[in-house]
């Protein structure tokens, strides 16, 4: 940022905190915080289809090696992050 980007962000949060302004996050980057809100969302989901397909594979009898494949990780780090999940 600049210093005049920088000087009016400072008067932008002082006004904010003394309820005189605006909401900082409702005028500054309110489009990228949108924009990492969804994405987040958009993971949350993503893990959640992930842990389903790995519940899934695993009822079907596939070994932790192969889950760990298709996670690109081992089958022990597969079997530490889900055995907890498919236990419950």
């Amino acid at each position: 940022m600049t210093n005049t980007e920088d000087t009016q962000l400072a008067n932008w949060l002082a006004d904010a905190d003394n309820g005189r302004g605006p909401d900082p996050l409702a005028t500054l980057y309110r489009e990228e915080y949108d924009d990492l809100v969804a994405a987040v969302q958009s993971q949350r989901d993503a893990q959640k289809q992930v842990d389903a397909a790995v519940a899934r594979i695993r009822a079907h009898g596939a070994p932790w090696s192969v889950v760990g494949e298709a996670l690109g990780v081992t089958r022990q780090a597969a079997h530490e992050r889900y055995r907890e999940l498919l236990a419950a």
